[in-house]
């Protein structure tokens, strides 16, 4: 069996990207898969190496290319994509978030918090609405927090783990505008769950009833990654045998 090698910057809370690159080097590992990220040790030539979408070139010169789409990028070589819509034959997904952490609370909501992301800020908000920052807190369980303390968050980008983090804590979100590909329709296609997100601020009362649904079909969703985990390791295998 080949090992791996996967192209990925040195961890951080604030990228879901990032916390992917990393989950997938653990869970490969845990299958007694030999697997490293690309800056611990120095490249195997003869390793199957996975780049993530930002790198569309090959800068360790693999043979044995692999690629995995996380939110767009384009399909090339053998490639994977984090859900359904990216345009590749293969899915990969990994569970980025802690549920020990994101469940839903039961404390008070007060407040409109908003993530602009990847988007940009494209209406109005409430005078008193509350940003939340991309490199705080430093902490995740306090992010949890701040995200469970609002009654709603505006997200200005349409795809991003931040959106799902709030809705697994309660707390419903209005997607202000669409970022990338990720339109309602699209992200409608894909198969994770969307209890408590909306694209209407009419809608807001049926997210607030809809969003405690959201944890548990997560977590049924999760039941699923680790088998695309394990049709990775069988696909690449058998494409660099």
């Amino acid at each position: 069996m080949r090992s791996y090698t996967i192209w990925s910057p040195e961890y951080s809370n604030f990228s879901g990207g990032i916390r992917a690159l990393h989950v997938l080097n653990q869970e490969l590992n845990k299958r007694d898969v030999i697997s490293k990220l690309h800056y611990q040790s120095p490249h195997n030539p003869e390793d199957i190496v996975l780049y993530p979408e930002i790198i569309t070139d090959n800068p360790l010169g693999s043979q044995y290319v692999s690629r995995w789409l996380l939110a767009e990028g384009q399909v090339q070589d053998l490639s994977f994509q984090w859900v359904n819509g990216l345009g590749a034959d293969n899915n990969l997904t990994v569970n980025i978030i802690d549920l020990d952490i994101f469940y839903p609370r039961t404390n008070s909501k007060k407040g409109v918090g908003y993530w602009i992301g990847k988007g940009r800020k494209t209406c109005d908000l409430p005078d008193d609405a509350v940003l939340i920052h991309k490199f705080e807190p430093q902490d995740r369980l306090a992010l949890a927090e701040q995200l469970a303390s609002f009654e709603y968050i505006v997200s200005f980008d349409s795809f991003t783990a931040i959106n799902f983090e709030a809705l697994l804590v309660g707390t419903p979100v209005i997607i202000a505008n669409q970022t990338g590909k990720w339109d309602e329709d699209n992200l409608k296609k894909t198969d994770w769950p969307l209890f408590g997100l909306t694209w209407e601020c009419e809608a807001l009362n049926t997210a607030k009833r809809e969003v405690h649904n959201q944890f548990e079909a997560y977590k049924l969703l999760c039941n699923k990654f680790s088998k695309s985990i394990d049709e990775f390791i069988e696909i690449t295998q058998k494409n660099y045998q």
